[in-house]
């Protein structure tokens, strides 16, 4: 609780809403969230670093899940070009495994694994053999406590950290993004120019990927 009042400190007096349990949430904020407000469910946008479900099971990484899938996929090339070609989303592709608001095509190879499409932010989870679909966020319970954060610091001493970006302009450049055909997802994967590094180079590079993941 102490951290949620930091993040309520801009440079004027502000206050932030908390729910039962000191759980705080504000639409607006993608980067923090303890719970999300059942009616937000299908529109907030989270990309903060929660990695686990609300069962406080360890999500699977988004490439992983999706370089099964291909592997799955593999005789039967007609699906497999579907699934790379116009199925797969961009967020898929992604090296982390943060909960994220997907929404999957109805012809996705996970989609039914998807009991609702009102789940909010979500991950990949390792059940016995199999892999499933999980939510990372309960609903807020309780009416909004409003807390008061200081001009220049919280009550706990913790100084502002200034936005260095536009909400306006980044809500329209995802807006124009989420209709932007990406292309083959096998461009992402691998180059012809790839071939000109070692085999050395790549497993170095790995290195330093997961070096920096830590």
């Amino acid at each position: 609780m102490l951290i949620l009042l930091v993040i309520c400190s801009i440079i004027v007096s502000t206050y932030c809403s908390l729910y039962d349990g000191g759980n705080y949430y504000e639409f607006g904020d993608e980067k923090k969230a303890d719970c999300i407000l059942a009616q937000d469910m299908g529109t907030y946008t989270y990309l903060g670093n929660r990695d686990h479900t609300i069962r406080g099971e360890h999500c699977l990484e988004w490439k992983t899940v999706y370089d099964s899938i291909i592997k799955s996929l593999d005789e039967k090339p007609d699906e497999l070009q579907e699934y790379q070609t116009k199925t797969a989303v961009a967020e898929e592709f992604m090296p982390h495994n943060k909960c994220r608001r997907l929404s999957l095509p109805a012809n996705h190879p996970m989609k039914h694994l998807m009991k609702s499409t009102n789940i909010g932010p979500w991950c990949y989870v390792q059940r016995n053999k199999n892999i499933a679909i999980e939510k990372c966020f309960l609903p807020c319970r309780g009416e909004p406590r409003e807390e008061k954060a200081s001009p220049d610091k919280t009550q706990y001493g913790a100084k502002e950290v200034l936005k260095n970006y536009n909400d306006l302009l980044i809500e329209n450049i995802r807006k124009y993004y989420k209709s932007y055909h990406w292309g083959e997802s096998s461009y992402y994967r691998w180059k012809p120019s790839d071939s000109a590094f070692s085999a050395e180079y790549f497993r170095i590079r790995e290195q330093v990927i997961a070096f920096f993941k830590l």
